[in-house]
């Protein structure tokens, strides 16, 4: 699920713009996300992929970056990780963060959203591994965002966690209205259009 390459080039051109990478979340609500952030005024690129891992999402930049389709006032948004949280090694997300920095440079915004994965779809040893992982994922990115100016977390895990029945169907992906509230979240986290 993704904007077409003309969309896109348009779109990233404009002030404001934002090339948003994810993973099934993501892609699950192309379209009604579309609508949102063109509703909100917000020039967008989405590309969305289901089981995608931030490894995979970071080779999808690259191809943006190499494109040429990413302009200084672009906002590239990670709202990837979720499928790295089962048995998620220490300093694997660091190097991922490390590796999207490498792509678009130090100075360029970036706004990453962080995770949480406590799918039960293998069992409940397996779910407490997801839960620790989501740990693992999260305290990574949040030791980056000290690291480098341009990185900002959107704490999506921090504002549903107590409430997920509210914004989940199942314990990973979104319903209609926690699509709508990440996206939310995602646009304050980028800020105004300048």
């Amino acid at each position: 699920y993704q904007t077409d390459a003309a969309t896109c080039r348009v779109n990233l051109a404009k002030p404001g713009a934002v090339l948003l990478i994810g993973d099934s979340i993501t892609a699950g609500w192309f379209a009604a996300s579309t609508e949102q952030y063109a509703a909100a005024g917000r020039p967008v690129c989405i590309n969305g992929q289901g089981g995608r891992t931030t490894a995979g999402a970071v080779t999808v930049l690259a191809g943006y970056k190499t494109a040429g389709m990413i302009t200084p006032t672009t906002t590239v948004v990670m709202a990837i990780g979720s499928n790295d949280t089962y048995g998620a090694k220490d300093g694997y997300m660091r190097w991922q963060v490390d590796n999207v920095e490498r792509v678009v440079g130090i100075s360029q915004p970036l706004v990453w959203v962080d995770v949480l994965n406590w799918t039960s779809n293998r069992g409940v040893a397996a779910q407490h591994i997801y839960g620790l992982g989501t740990w693992t994922v999260n305290l990574q990115l949040c030791g980056k965002d000290t690291q480098y100016p341009n990185l900002t977390v959107a704490h999506w895990n921090a504002m549903i966690r107590n409430t997920y029945t509210k914004y989940l169907y199942d314990l990973l992906h979104t319903n209609a209205y926690g699509n709508t509230a990440r996206n939310d979240l995602i646009m304050r986290t980028v800020g105004p259009i300048v």
